[in-house]
Parts: C-alpha cells; sequence; structure tokens
C-alpha cells in the first residue's frame, strides 16, 4: 500500500514538472515571436574587440539594408526639398533688392510734392490713440488732452457701436439728442449687455479687458477754422480683440451694389455700421464748407477707405484718406471701378516685414504707396541715408511694379516670425516716419547751404576780375 501511494507522488509530481516545463515553453515561444515582430526593422548584434589583452563585448542595434535604403532616400527628399527652397528664397531676395533699387526713394522732391508728410506721421499716432481706457469717458479724456497738449482747439466725439446714436424716446419727444448723452460711461452705455453677460455683475463697475475690446469704436474730431471752413476728421480703431478678428477673416469679396464692385466682406460689414453711426455728426453733404478726412490702423485702416468711398458716392466732400499698416479691401477687378472715385488725396503707410498689408493674398490695395523696408537695396545704399528705407509709389507706378503687392514675393516666415507683431503696431511706424522727416530736413538743410554758397563763390569772382 505504501509503494502505491508512494508511485502515485512520484506521477503527481512528474505531472505537475511536465506542466511546468510545458507553460515554459509556450511562455518562450510567445517571447520570441514578439521580439521578432518588433525586431523586423532592427535587431541585436554583438561585437567582441580587443583591448589591451582584454576582450570587450558590445551590444547594438542595427538597421537591415532596406530599411537603410529608405531611411536614406528620406533623407535626401527632405535635404533636396530644403536646398531648393533656400536657393528659391536666395535668389527671390537678390531679384527683389535689385527691383528695389530702381524704385523712387521716398523724398522731399518725390513724396513732398503729393503728400505733407508731417501731417501723415501725426494722422499716424492720432489713429493709435484708442483701445487702452477702461471706458469711453476716461477714452475721451485721454485723446483730448492728447490734442489739447499738442495744440489742436476743436470738439471730440467718442463713439462705440454698441448704442444707437439717437434713442427712439428722445426722437419720440422732439430731441435729437445723443442716446448716451450726459453719461458716456461704457459701463452704462452697454449696462443691458452686461445683464445678458453676467447678472451677477453690477452696472456701475468697469468693463473688463475683453469686454472693453469687442467694441467698435471711433472718433471725430471737428474744428472751424478762420476762414469758416469746418474740418471734420473720422479716426477708425485696427483690429484689437477677437471680434475684429472675425471681421478680418471674413476674405471673401461680395458685390456691392453701392460701389459696383466687388468689397472684402468683413471689411464692408464694419464699415457699412460705422457709416450708419457716423453721418448724423457730419455735415450736409451739400454744404460746401465742411471737408472730411479719415485715417485708420489695420483693421481701421481698411474700414476707413470703404467708409471714405461711400462718403463721396453720395456727396460729401472727402479729401484726404491716411492709412496705415491696413489689409487688401478689393478685388483686381474692383480697383478699375474704385480708381475714379477716390479722394485727391490718399496714401497708405505699410512696412515690408507687417504681413498684414499684404493680406488676404488675392487682394488689392488703393492709392498712393510708401514702403518702409528692413533690407538694403544695393551694397552702394548700404553708406547712403536712411531714406534709402522709404520708397515712394504713386498709384501709377504701383499698377506697373505689382511685384510689391505680391504675398508670395514680399514675405519670408523667418523675419515674419520674429518681426511681428512688432512690424504692425502704430509706434513701429511712427518711429519709420519720424527717421524719415530727420533725414528729409537734413537732406534740406544740406540742399540750402549749397544753394547759399553757389552765388557767394560767383560774385567773389566777379569781384575779382573787375
Amino acid at each position: 500500500m505504501n509503494h502505491h501511494r508512494t508511485f502515485v507522488q512520484h506521477l503527481q509530481a512528474n505531472a505537475l514538472t511536465s506542466c511546468i516545463r510545458s507553460s515554459r515553453l509556450v511562455l518562450c515561444r510567445k517571447r520570441k515571436s514578439a521580439l521578432k515582430k518588433s525586431t523586423t526593422r532592427r535587431w541585436l548584434t554583438t561585437s567582441t574587440t580587443t583591448k589591451n589583452g582584454v576582450k570587450q563585448q558590445t551590444t547594438h542595434y542595427s538597421y537591415d539594408e532596406e530599411q537603410q535604403r529608405k531611411f536614406i532616400r528620406r533623407i535626401a527628399y527632405i535635404t533636396g526639398i530644403t536646398g531648393v527652397i533656400t536657393g528659391a528664397s536666395w535668389c527671390n531676395r537678390k531679384w527683389r533688392n535689385a527691383k528695389l533699387a530702381e524704385l523712387p526713394p521716398a523724398s522731399a522732391e518725390t513724396l513732398g510734392k503729393h503728400h505733407d508728410i508731417k501731417e501723415v506721421l501725426t494722422n499716424v499716432e492720432r489713429s493709435g490713440l484708442m483701445g487702452y481706457q477702461s471706458s469711453v469717458k476716461a477714452e475721451l479724456d485721454f485723446i483730448r488732452e492728447w490734442h489739447k497738449e499738442r495744440g489742436y482747439r476743436g470738439g471730440l466725439v467718442v463713439r462705440e457701436l454698441n448704442e444707437p446714436l439717437f434713442s427712439p424716446l428722445k426722437q419720440n419727444m422732439g430731441g435729437a439728442m445723443p442716446g448716451n448723452f450726459g453719461n458716456d460711461d461704457a459701463s452704462s452705455a452697454t449696462s443691458q449687455r452686461r445683464n445678458t453677460v453676467s447678472s451677477s455683475k453690477s452696472t456701475s463697475e468697469p468693463l473688463s479687458l475683453r469686454e472693453l475690446n469687442t467694441r467698435e469704436c471711433y472718433y471725430l474730431y471737428y474744428e472751424v477754422l478762420g476762414n469758416g471752413q469746418i474740418v471734420q476728421q473720422i479716426f477708425c480703431r485696427g483690429t484689437t480683440l477677437r471680434d475684429d478678428v472675425g471681421q478680418c477673416i471674413k476674405s471673401i469679396y461680395l458685390y456691392d451694389s453701392e460701389l459696383g464692385c466687388n468689397i472684402h466682406l468683413g471689411f464692408r460689414e464694419h464699415a457699412e455700421r460705422l457709416l450708419r453711426d457716423v453721418e448724423p455728426l457730419l455735415m450736409r453733404s451739400n454744404d460746401i464748407r465742411g471737408t472730411i478726412e479719415l485715417s485708420g490702423h489695420s483693421l481701421g485702416g481698411a474700414v476707413a477707405l470703404i467708409v471714405a468711398l461711400k462718403l463721396r458716392k453720395r456727396g460729401y466732400n472727402v479729401t484726404k484718406v491716411t492709412t496705415v499698416g491696413a489689409p487688401k479691401l478689393c478685388d483686381a477687378e474692383a480697383v478699375k471701378t474704385l480708381e475714379p472715385m477716390l479722394p485727391p488725396d490718399v496714401l497708405r503707410v505699410e512696412y515690408d516685414r507687417d504681413i498684414i498689408t499684404f493680406l488676404p493674398p488675392t487682394g488689392c490695395h488703393l492709392g498712393d504707396k510708401l514702403l518702409f523696408t528692413s533690407d538694403t537695396a544695393t551694397d552702394e545704399e548700404e553708406t547712403s541715408s536712411s531714406t534709402s528705407a522709404a520708397r515712394y509709389l504713386p498709384s501709377s507706378l504701383v499698377e506697373s511694379e505689382k511685384w510689391t503687392e505680391s504675398f508670395f514675393l514680399n514675405c519670408y516666415l523667418f523675419e515674419t516670425f520674429t518681426n511681428m507683431p512688432n512690424a504692425h503696431r502704430v509706434m513701429t511706424y511712427v518711429e519709420h516716419l519720424q527717421n524719415l522727416i530727420d533725414t528729409m530736413n537734413l537732406e534740406g538743410e544740406k540742399a540750402d547751404q549749397a544753394s547759399d554758397e553757389l552765388p557767394v563763390g560767383k560774385e567773389d569772382k566777379m569781384i575779382v576780375t573787375s
């Protein structure tokens, strides 16, 4: 009986051992299969080296020949494409700099005959005064103080387009008083909108930065001159937050029945809202005493030009439009239609590192162009005055030099990422314009000295000969 029990125990032990061995074998096979799948592209190789009589064994991964060929092929493709792009960019830069050298520089003889550069600088500065205060009242005080310090004695009207200019209640009462008359704080003017956004907020609290910048704001300056002429100047604010960006993204050119051509959809919608608000503040279109001037930065520049075209179509005396860093507002076909309707003095100030001025790529600009460039056109101009960094292109020259408007020939990715958004700011344009004015003044002084010295020399010679 003991023999039988011992034999049974021995069988059980052998069975358990065989089960363990078989399970180990299955696990090893699975591991080998997984290792084979994971090493289809690479496998372990061992190399033995002898150094100072001591064998050293190293293990490393190596790719198979087919995988090596694919890897080398990919590297060759990437290198080739990068080389082609780099070579094309280098050739484009050389060609562009050579073409820039042929363009007329901005000087008193070219730019000064058609536009007052000091007035252009002032209008650019005045276009960048909006969007920095906590309320419309504070913004009005800031803009008024800025004008007072510089000798302006006219009136100011700062408007936001969240509320109608004339309230229906006061119109029914027979008055034509502004809807926010006597209470132009932004928190009061937009209390209804604030309540819908957050009922827990008090309407007496100042607007948040986001709520402040989502309003579409402009201001109107008017002054009566000594001869009875009334100057009205409209300054449009540029792109600030996503509500303004949404208007810029609507880059579809749709037909405008009033102008008779295709206009950028987002800019046209913004301009129509501004026009409905500002027109009641202007003098009558048949009053010859009033003149209207418009200026704007970025989105405000495109909107200012559209508003000017529509006002001229309605009979208003619009005499000047100045835009700075403005995007393109119409297509190529619309240029032929809109050019005859332009005011006599239209100037757009642009910087070649400001990518906004070349967008949308399929659009077109209007008016004369003052272009600031960051590249020296030729080696000879590197030692010349800074006027070589500014080019003046009348509208007739822009038509023949269309490459100056091209997005693909003037925008470089590296410069765009390193210079934006500073290249688009108003202060950057102010610095460029101030440097140009200083250079033009210096050249004027040199020219005056040369003209004063020439007659004196001739007179001395005449005295000696007599």
